[in-house]
């Protein structure tokens, strides 16, 4: 049997020509099974058990803040007694370039959901034409500047923090809350041309559509920890 201590944020590969059969338990805190394909897995509290073999498992992480342990049983195979994992910073399984991949792609959708948007708002919701937010050019560039940047931002976090989910978790609503600002000072001044109240929310729609379609995509090239 192989006793693991992870203190708060460590994470540890699953090595297979190890682990082959093996069988843990949770005996403190909380361990989160990080899955092959990227995504996060469940998060198993004291005394769950979990089979390693065919479970799709690639590591196991320490989401909480106090050192958890797990116990590897695993027939047939030696292993150390007992070992502890310090705190690492998450690898992304991305680098740089294909975070700005995936915003790019997530702006591409996220355009033409805009788009859709903003043809609904010009059409049966009544919006002027001359309200220039709403026309294609500047809904391409901020829709896709807004996910680029966004992409970046969330690279970094995940790369840098051993607790991603929970920043994560305060800075998108945050940052979204932010970009309703300028909308929200339309509103208040009525200071551009052809603009209506049902334009400025068709606006602010499209930052909750660009924001659902973008943490989708960056949850999966970068799934926090």
């Amino acid at each position: 049997m192989r006793a693991l201590a992870l203190r708060s944020g460590a994470r540890v590969e699953v090595v297979a020509a190890e682990w082959h059969d093996a069988f843990g338990v949770v005996t403190r805190g909380r361990i989160q099974l990080e899955l092959r394909d990227g995504k996060a897995g469940p998060v198993l509290r004291r005394d769950a058990g979990f089979w390693l073999r065919g479970t799709g498992v690639r590591a196991l992480h320490n989401p909480g803040r106090s050192t958890a342990e797990v116990h590897i049983l695993t027939p047939g195979v030696l292993m150390p007694t007992s070992t502890t994992t310090a705190p690492t910073r998450r690898s992304a399984a991305a680098g740089l370039g294909t975070a700005l991949l995936t915003g790019a792609a997530a702006g591409a959708i996220a355009t033409a959901a805009n788009l859709l948007l903003s043809a609904i708002a010009r059409g049966p919701l009544g919006a002027d034409d001359d309200f220039i937010p709403l026309t294609p050019s500047p809904i391409i560039m901020w829709t896709l500047v807004g996910t680029l940047v966004g992409a970046a931002g969330w690279h970094l976090i995940v790369a840098r923090s051993t607790r991603s989910r929970a920043v994560l978790s305060r800075v998108v609503p945050l940052v979204l809350a932010a970009s309703f600002i300028p909308d929200i000072a339309l509103l208040a001044t009525d200071s551009v041309p052809g603009q209506t109240t049902g334009g400025v929310l068709a606006l602010m729609a499209m930052h909750v559509v660009t924001a659902a379609i973008a943490v989708t995509a960056y949850r999966r090239t970068m799934p926090p920890g």
